[in-house]
């Protein structure tokens, strides 16, 4: 709160704050359809057309899906020294949860953020063939391989919600935040903001040293780095180059694997978000289906699957 208060007082318009982030460099910005390079971050925008979850406001989750339980938490993502420290948690409906993040706010109540909701398996009915897809901008071949992977361990019947985790739904009033983190298993991520204006903050792997000394990364699998940097914070910042950009409703940020990503709602705010592998990282999403399945480490290296170009 105090860091936006600052932000507004320079005369900053919504779509400027990032530059509210010292130093921080722009993300590049193009059209839905642009083909992304697979190593750099890159915001979509403009018109997309026939994508369901554009029309998937307020109303629609609180009218539609209002007595769907869900979780929110103090913390996110919750690392693994915070595990002790028992971060506060509420269960409550979904229209409750929406009534409070979008309700004025109270700057001494502890904030509440609902985030990573497996909507898509609490709802398999809102799902359809291609909702994660990008179209003319990333090969994302997460469900074509999980359907190799799941034949050849017998796990066939299991496929489709394992590609529908893949996609998580983020609710939160103003200041919620998501820390600054790394995705598992060299998982590249695109993050859709539904509704509200969203703060993202990123940084490159090979700033991992300054930003998440200690742990393994994702290139290890499961991650464990715990950051602390608090990108709003110049003096924890120790020098790490950042990149910074505000997205506004229907806009679209696109990630590489292992780049750190750190997220303020600067309004109440639905995001979906996905994560996927394409053929640069393919063996990630191995490891993690292996991780999940329990499938033996001995045949990790899968042999290549027809989805998978030589």
């Amino acid at each position: 709160a105090a860091w936006l208060a600052a932000a507004r007082a320079r005369g900053l318009r919504t779509s400027e704050l990032w530059r509210a982030v010292d130093g921080a460099l722009p993300i590049e910005r193009s059209a839905y359809g642009t083909p992304w390079d697979g190593a750099t971050p890159l915001i979509l925008g403009g018109e997309r057309r026939g994508w369901a979850p554009a029309a998937w406001g307020w109303e629609f989750w609180a009218r539609r899906y209002g007595d769907s339980l869900v979780l929110s938490k103090q913390r996110a993502p919750i690392f693994d020294d915070d595990l002790g420290a028992a971060p506060l948690m509420a269960e409550t409906s979904l229209r409750e949860y929406i009534a409070y993040a979008r309700a004025p706010a109270d700057e001494t109540a502890p904030l509440l953020y609902m985030n990573g909701w497996d909507v898509f398996n609490a709802h398999p009915e809102l799902w359809s063939d291609g909702l994660d897809q990008l179209p003319g901008s990333i090969d994302n071949r997460s469900a074509s391989e999980y359907a190799v992977l799941s034949a050849q361990f017998g796990q066939s019947d299991l496929a489709a919600s394992r590609v529908r985790q893949l996609m998580k739904l983020f609710v939160g009033p103003r200041g919620a935040i998501t820390r600054m983190h790394q995705d598992n298993h060299r998982a590249h991520a695109w993050l859709c903001n539904l509704r509200g204006h969203k703060l993202y903050v990123v940084a490159a792997p090979e700033q991992s040293e300054r930003v998440g000394p200690t742990g393994r990364g994702s290139e290890h699998g499961g991650t464990t780095r715990g950051c602390r940097l608090d990108p709003l914070d110049g003096a924890s910042r120790r020098g790490v180059v950042l990149h910074a950009a505000v997205l506004a409703p229907g806009e679209t940020l696109v990630l590489p694997e292992g780049w750190w990503h750190y997220a303020a709602s600067l309004t109440p705010s639905i995001t979906l978000m996905c994560n996927f592998w394409d053929g640069a990282n393919i063996d990630g999403l191995r490891d993690c289906f292996c991780d999940v399945t329990g499938a033996p480490s001995t045949r990790r290296a899968a042999p290549p699957s027809p989805t998978r170009s030589a």
